[in-house]
């Protein structure tokens, strides 16, 4: 299908990325004063909360700003096998840590969506499965724009056959939570990706995935993506919420020729790219039940681990671009990131 103006995406160029516990309200508000469009993580919010961040942001910035929230059914009651529980279990009292099943999972999806319609973000988006289209049609009749997340030519589809606004390729590069919801396969390099939807997908491409400077997002914005989403540049912004030992692991890591990234599933029992640790070497091939189960399994760890500095037990998430990470202030980020991007756009492309 050839591309077409569909839905126009009107918005700033350079996206900084939704990432749940490296993004507040007051960093959304940064991103969006320094020229982008601020997003904020919202999938692990409480409904009160995600109301409360939305109305902050909301008051702080009168520039477009992003909500992103994961697709979760509402059925899930799976119990964890004996033998996950019980690795997690000695995990837990070699810290001194005491393993209890959570009341709830997650928190409930339905409600968060319903703050979304109640609070008309200008715009909402979402990864880990596929809205419906009266769901669609809902937040675009509170006048709310819809990203829909694809890993796959296949899941573009279904999110513009449902009305999605815009849809977000995020490519096997990108740093955290992959966002697959037709398959667990891992998915495609971004280049790959974008190449294979750029004909067949009418709606506009934002394209995610290992992009660091403006010049790579650039070579997609000639090729005709609308705009480019970057996450891992911004971890260790001084402003970000990132936890210190996380920063600390990425900017170490930086200078590491040898230190890698890897999809790592025992976190949160989807898989997700980071640095290995401690926790993921010794997990790597025990049971691990599906999100957000083993997500809640794990979450008094990594919170004990964030105030205790110990990076061997967080989730390093990181894409693979790491090594080109700044430790900036945002708005000087913002600056040199929007001045490579129109440097590079009258420039010939490198790639596309």
């Amino acid at each position: 299908m050839p591309r077409t103006e569909a839905s126009t995406y009107t918005g700033p160029r350079l996206i900084q990325a939704p990432m749940v516990g490296a993004t507040d309200p007051s960093f959304v508000i940064s991103a969006c004063q320094a020229g982008l469009l601020g997003s904020l993580g919202g999938g692990a919010s409480p409904p009160r909360r995600l109301q409360q961040d939305i109305r902050t942001i909301r008051s702080g910035t009168n520039s477009l700003f992003n909500i992103n929230l994961f697709v979760i059914d509402e059925r899930i009651g799976q119990t964890p096998p004996p033998e996950e529980l019980a690795a997690l279990d000695a995990w837990y009292a070699r810290l001194g840590l005491s393993l209890d099943l959570p009341a709830s999972y997650a928190p409930s999806f339905e409600a968060q969506f319903q703050v979304l319609l109640d609070e008309a973000p200008p715009i909402a988006s979402f990864t880990f499965g596929l809205l419906a289209p009266e769901q669609v049609q809902a937040l675009q009749g509170r006048g709310s724009q819809i990203i829909g997340t694809a890993t796959s030519p296949d899941e573009a589809l279904a999110w513009q056959a449902v009305g999605a606004d815009f849809i977000c390729l995020q490519g096997l590069e990108a740093g955290g939570h992959r966002g697959p919801f037709l398959s667990d396969a891992p998915g495609q390099p971004l280049a790959e990706l974008f190449a294979a939807c750029r004909e067949l997908i009418a709606h506009p491409l934002i394209v995610a995935g290992g992009l660091m400077d403006g010049r790579a997002a650039a070579d997609y914005l000639i090729a005709g993506a609308a705009a480019a989403q970057l996450g891992s540049a911004f971890l260790c912004c001084p402003e970000a919420p990132t936890v210190p030992a996380h920063k600390q692991a990425l900017l170490e890591a930086r200078e590491a020729a040898q230190q890698q990234t890897v999809l790592i599933r025992s976190f949160s029992g989807r898989q997700a790219r980071g640095l290995p640790n401690a926790y993921t070497r010794h997990f790597e091939t025990l049971p691990v039940s599906p999100y957000p189960i083993r997500n809640a399994l794990t979450q008094p760890l990594r919170r004990w681990a964030a105030q205790h500095g110990d990076r061997e037990n967080l989730s390093l998430w990181v894409g693979q671009g790491h090594r080109a990470i700044r430790e900036l202030p945002i708005a000087e980020l913002a600056a040199q990131l929007l001045a490579e991007l129109e440097k590079a756009l009258r420039l010939p492309a490198s790639h596309s």
